[in-house]
Order: structure tokens, then sequence, then C-alpha cells
């Protein structure tokens, strides 16, 4: 079997990162990729701190906490004092933040599923394990 050339590979990932972001841009209106991605990291976290939510976010801290202060006008997110530091500030979801980011993912799901509906279940596997491995050693 012949070996690929890394950068043959790199178009390739590049390539399947625009096919994924033009699908998943295609959320409810109102609801961007970066806002799901926002409402995954405080869902996955909760209780998160601000500064950890802006190394989440990749962002400045005070990009952080302008997006924060975007979601939580709008009912997705609510900001809670730690009793213990009155610096420190938590986030968590909101019942309006949790049904939007299940709406979110479920038509982020429906999008993307033909992208990989073409690939046999041993594929999907093997693709799973080489993501997998990406993943965790660049960590």
């Amino acid at each position: 079997m012949r070996s690929i050339p890394s950068r043959d590979l790199i178009g390739m990932t590049v390539e399947l990162g625009r096919m994924m972001r033009k699908a998943s841009g295609r959320t409810q209106p109102g609801t961007s990729v970066i806002k799901l991605f926002a409402l995954e990291a405080v869902s996955d976290h909760p209780h998160v701190t601000m500064s950890d939510f802006s190394r989440m976010m990749n962002v400045s801290p005070s990009t952080a906490s302008a997006f924060a202060d975007r979601m939580a006008a709008d009912g997705l997110v609510c900001r809670t004092q730690d009793p213990k530091n009155r610096r420190r500030t938590f986030l968590r979801l909101t019942p309006k933040g949790r049904k939007t980011l299940a709406a979110g993912r479920k038509d982020k799901a429906a999008l993307l599923s033909p992208i990989f509906s073409i690939l046999t279940p041993y594929d999907r596997t093997t693709l799973a394990r080489i993501l997998s491995t990406i993943l965790h050693r660049s960590r």
C-alpha cells in the first residue's frame, strides 16, 4: 500500500472541514456554529469559569465575556458569582440554552449525516479510530 503525502492529507482534511462547516452552518436561524460550540462547552463543563470558557473558545477574556453577555441577554446562559471568591464567575445553561443546544445538535446531526453515510460501517470505525488517535495525541 502506498503512503499518501502529508500535503494530500492536509488538503483532504481542509476540504472535509469546509464541507462540514457549510453543512453545519445551516442550523436553526439565530444559532451560529460558534454559539452551538459555546453552548456545548458550557454544557460539557457545568459551572465553567469565565477564564476556562475563554480558553475553551480560544479567545481573549474580554471577547469571552462579551460573548457570554450576549448569550445571557438571549437567555441561553446565566452567570453566577462564586460565593467563596467574588471575582470568579461561573456560566451554566438555562432551560432555554439546553433546548437550543439540543435542537442545534439535532440539526447538525441531520445535516452532517449524509457526509458520513457514504462510508461503510468498517470505514466509519476506521475513521473514528484515526480521528481519536489524532485528537488524543495532539492535546
